[in-house]
């Protein structure tokens, strides 16, 4: 009980943390709490009180699997099987959010630089990089180095997704878009334009 109400007072307090998420590893030991007080109960009420419990379990369970407003599972495979059929050596995959290059990289076998942007670097001690509109053009600019075509991967919006996206489309040519599941869409844009050798 003691996580669960700390996380409460702090939504309320200080910022919004109640996020089921945040509070997944506390959720076995308060049914076991819950259980250890059914059993000090009376029989009858003890059975009835357990049954409702494992009811509400299952029906909290069916509601998660089937609800329309419950998240839908990103479909990274789709887009790393895309990723790994199109890219090529001279490209660049950016990844944001920055966390998401986990499940990018866990399924990419291709041979393009996988970057993420805000620029993350992922073996310096601290946390990731808070997006900042500013920097953003000189980030880009540095993501594009001497690269052929970027691949951009957005998903889990944290609030600057869509910035990202006017940006590159205002300043690149966008080649091709596509969405694989609700909340992760691939982008492609040419990076640079190799003038032609006349022979």
């Amino acid at each position: 009980l003691i996580p669960i109400g700390a996380a409460f007072i702090v939504s309320i307090a200080l910022i919004p943390l109640f996020v089921s998420r945040y509070l997944i590893l506390t959720v076995p030991s308060l049914y076991l709490f819950i259980g250890w007080i059914f059993s000090t109960y009376p029989k009858t009420l003890r059975r009835v009180l357990t049954i409702l419990l494992i009811f509400s379990m299952l029906a909290g369970l069916a509601v998660e699997a089937y609800s329309p407003s419950a998240p839908v599972k990103e479909d990274y495979r789709a887009a790393t099987a895309y990723l790994n059929a199109n890219t090529e050596a001279q490209d660049i995959i950016i990844v944001s959010a920055p966390f998401t290059v986990y499940p990018i990289e866990y399924y990419y076998q291709g041979p393009a630089e996988i970057a993420t942007l805000p620029i993350w670097n992922r073996f310096i001690v601290g946390p990731i990089p808070a997006f900042n509109e500013a920097t953003l053009p000189q980030q880009v600019a540095t993501l594009k180095d001497s690269h052929q075509k970027a691949y951009l991967v957005l998903s889990y919006d944290q609030g600057y997704q869509e910035k990202i996206r006017i940006y590159m489309d205002t300043h690149l040519e966008r080649l091709y878009h596509q969405t694989f599941s609700p909340g992760l869409d691939v982008y492609v844009y040419k990076l640079r334009y190799d003038p032609q050798v006349l022979h």
